[in-house]
């Protein structure tokens, strides 16, 4: 995971970025049958995109640094997490706020109200330190899938702070139980007790921890074998408890995003061993979806979120509605392609070169 990329992570990586634009690409009454049921389900599970996405991240984090307990260095660790994540994501930020002006001046022009409760100067500072998502008044401003950007540099710090307890059993028993203990008591109390989007670092570290966890299992030779001859049971359980899942919706939700953590790591253990099938040329266009994975999920919402509200309304019913909301989808992955190429990936290599 040091010396070259993936495909089966960037196969994994295309697929949850996928999952969260079609999620975000759901409208109402588009009049189309079938394209409303594809659009309704991810309406519903294409967030748990996002999930997979924290996992993977816990996953090929602590992937990269586990042989170096004795040799880590803490300015390098931070700079390659610095020009991986910030400035592309700052670009995005300035997108952002441009659009929403943009949109502030097409409802004056139109006669509609005028607001800046979703990007004043208060909710852009918050974006800026990557602290929006500690408030219920930043949490979904400005572009509402920011918030996990903010929430992923904060476990960069902890996997900082807490290094030594990624390395002994008891680490990991400390780190179990406080992800856990913190999740149940974010869902049980706070949530329920007060309203609160659940959209917290505390929801989610649990998953991180999870995939942290996974590089540690697979390094242990006798244990990574017999994962290895079981991955396509693994991979079997996973399709069979993601299913399952999806269909008992009673189920508290707190102990269904579990069981998912759980199939997502063993997505993860059957799509490491896959690396020839994304070679071929009918699958590789997934990992090379995954690879401008973060240009996608930093504007796909800009310009989705705007073709909903204010285009996909005022077209017919029907096929109409349909060929803009497809077209609109391979409209934001284009663009997300060419904002990779300009501003992430000019960074993403200025990070690599750090070692």
């Amino acid at each position: 995971m040091t010396s070259k990329r993936s495909l089966g992570i960037d196969a994994l990586r295309g697929l949850a970025a996928l999952a969260v634009v079609f999620h975000h690409s759901y409208a109402p009454q588009i009049g189309v049958f079938f394209y409303e049921a594809f659009l309704s389900f991810f309406r519903r599970y294409g967030m748990l995109g996002v999930d997979l996405f924290f996992v993977l991240s816990g996953f090929c984090i602590h992937g990269a640094y586990w042989d170096k307990e004795g040799k880590f260095s803490t300015p390098k660790y931070l700079a390659r997490r610095w020009w991986r994540i910030y400035p592309p994501y700052f670009f995005a930020l300035g997108f952002a706020v441009l659009l929403n002006l943009g949109t502030n001046y097409y409802k004056w022009k139109t006669g509609g109200q005028i607001t800046f409760e979703n990007f004043g100067s208060f909710q852009i500072l918050s974006h800026l330190f990557l602290v929006n998502n500690l408030s219920q008044k930043t949490m979904l401003t400005v572009s509402g899938p920011f918030w996990t950007i903010a929430t992923e540099a904060q476990y960069y710090l902890l996997y900082l702070i807490l290094r030594p307890l990624f390395y002994s059993p008891k680490g990991w028993g400390i780190l179990w139980g406080t992800a856990l203990t913190l999740y149940f008591f974010t869902w049980s109390f706070i949530a329920v007790n007060n309203g609160i989007e659940l959209l917290n670092p505390f929801c989610f570290w649990v998953e991180w921890v999870a995939g942290a966890f996974l590089v540690t299992l697979l390094k242990n030779e006798r244990v990574s074998l017999g994962i290895k001859r079981a991955s396509p049971f693994l991979a079997f359980f996973a399709f069979a408890t993601a299913g399952w899942l999806m269909g008992k919706p009673e189920l508290p939700f707190e102990i269904s995003r579990l069981l998912f953590t759980a199939a997502f790591s063993f997505l993860i253990i059957f799509f490491l061993g896959q690396e020839a099938l994304w070679q071929k040329s009918a699958f590789r266009w997934l990992p090379g979806v995954g690879i401008f994975s973060y240009s996608i999920y930093l504007i796909h919402f800009l310009f989705l979120d705007r073709v909903r509200i204010f285009l996909v309304p005022v077209l017919p019913e029907g096929w109409p509605r349909m060929a803009v909301s497809v077209g609109s989808i391979g409209i934001v992955l284009a663009l997300a392609y060419l904002f990779f190429i300009f501003f992430e990936k000019p960074f993403l290599d200025k990070a690599a070169a750090i070692r």
